[in-house]
């Protein structure tokens, strides 16, 4: 799968060739999110048609009021006569988006935006219809696809614990994430009023709303409410039509251990062949990818797999090891230019190569930088 992008917004020039798992690395407002959104556009506009019809909306009237109704108010404009966005070579024109065959269409990506704690109000996520069109689309089908999934949860759960999920991922990842995000609380629906909301519980005495939750906490549910969707517990359980997975910025709010275990879901969304693609401004995402390199083809790999991610070596993460380490990983740093950002490929992530490689598209250049002065201090001290 390849996308390339030209002259669109804060992109000057982006080719990107997905792996089975992408990451796009570099500095605030360079266009990583813009490059993620027609990402998804491009794979299933007709389906992005269907939702914007089914709640009001009209995807029909011009160029510009489209844009401004997926991208966001204000970025209607994005696209100008020197725009070109292609899929695998297939140019995604407005004409085409307009005149698609909607009506069976069926949502392929799921998108997991950066503002996802921003769909809950009160402690439950907002309808689609609620937002208007300064919102991104991505935020708006994001918060739609939570609340039918807590409506259903709500309706049949009886225990109402979202966390750990009965029927929701393997017991490994649930260890994990308790371990280091929840750190035995549990998470559930609120049934004893006449609202609608999601507790935490530290103890079988304390329910916390969600304002008093840690900002890791409020940042990642969102993500793990989606985990559940896509992770059913069963072996090699997938959702029924979503083949690729997006998400923004995973590590907001989270100490380093536990973006190592967000990354532990990572592994599993590849081993159930799914195909992901983040944004991240995270060393510890990096490291982990550049770790998972050089496993390859090692004999001890399924071992040193399990050590990366601080687990024993159970029967099914070694076999989650072994379909993953031959998968592909590309990263790309959005490197920002006079006319904008120019996406340059660091997969390799080579310390020895060039600047931009070596230093992992910016996120080591500043602690490369501190190594480099405190080597050149301690050549001055004295007995």
């Amino acid at each position: 799968m390849n996308l390339s992008i030209d002259r669109c917004g804060p992109v000057d020039s982006a080719r990107l060739d997905m792996g089975d798992l992408t990451v796009l690395v570099g500095p605030q407002a360079t266009g990583k999110s813009v490059a993620l959104q027609h990402l998804k556009l491009a794979l299933e506009y007709p389906a992005i048609k269907r939702t914007l019809i089914d709640h009001g909306w009209d995807p029909t009237r011009t160029q510009e009021s489209f844009l401004a109704d997926y991208l966001g108010e204000g970025m209607g404009t994005l696209w100008n006569e020197s725009t070109v966005v292609r899929l695998g070579g297939k140019s995604l024109r407005y004409d085409l988006i307009k005149s698609s065959n909607y009506k069976k269409a069926e949502h392929s990506v799921y998108y997991i935006p950066a503002q996802r704690v921003m769909t809950f109000e009160n402690g439950w996520p907002r309808r689609f219809s609620t937002y208007d069109s300064s919102v991104p689309y991505v935020m708006r089908e994001f918060s739609e696809s939570l609340f039918l999934y807590l409506d259903r949860t709500y309706s049949s759960n009886s225990s109402g614990t979202l966390f750990p999920h009965p029927k929701s991922l393997k017991a490994v990842l649930k260890k994990s994430l308790a371990d280091t995000v929840y750190h035995g609380a549990t998470l559930g629906l609120d049934k004893s009023g006449t609202r609608k909301r999601l507790l935490l519980s530290p103890t079988a005495d304390v329910h916390l709303p969600m304002a008093a939750w840690s900002a890791g906490q409020r940042e990642f549910t969102p993500l793990v409410l989606s985990l559940n969707m896509l992770l059913p517990a069963a072996a090699r359980g997938k959702h029924e039509t979503i083949d690729t997975v997006i998400i923004e910025e995973p590590e907001m709010g989270l100490h380093p251990r536990a973006v190592v275990s967000f990354m532990l879901l990572v592994m599993e969304l590849l081993a159930r062949q799914y195909k992901v693609v983040l944004s991240t401004h995270s060393v510890t995402i990096l490291e982990t990818i550049w770790a998972l390199g050089l496993m390859k083809g090692s004999l001890d790999g399924a071992s040193r797999f399990c050590a990366l991610f601080n687990q024993g070596q159970p029967k099914n993460l070694k076999e989650m090891a072994e379909s993953v380490l031959g998968m592909s990983y590309k990263v790309y740093f959005f490197k920002p230019g006079p006319n904008g950002s120019v996406a340059v490929d660091i997969s390799g992530m080579d310390p020895s190569a060039v600047r931009d490689e070596a230093d992992w598209g910016g996120l080591t250049e500043h602690s490369t930088l501190i190594a480099e002065l405190v080597a050149e201090g301690s050549t001055g001290y004295s007995d």
